[in-house]
């Protein structure tokens, strides 16, 4: 796990996540990849409050 801390007024692309498995039965690898803006974001996640 990774924690990402902003500086007040923050904008932008924050983080990229890739989550890379295989699948139990036929072994097959998926991929899923994400990215987190800082819009993305609530409010009370920024004044550091618990969601």
């Amino acid at each position: 796990m990774t924690t990402v801390r902003t500086r007040s007024g923050a904008a932008g692309h924050l983080a990229t996540a890739t989550v890379r498995r295989l699948d139990p039965d036929s072994r097959t690898p998926h991929e899923e990849t994400g990215g987190l803006e800082a819009g993305d974001l609530a409010r009370s996640v920024r004044g550091g409050t618990a969601v």
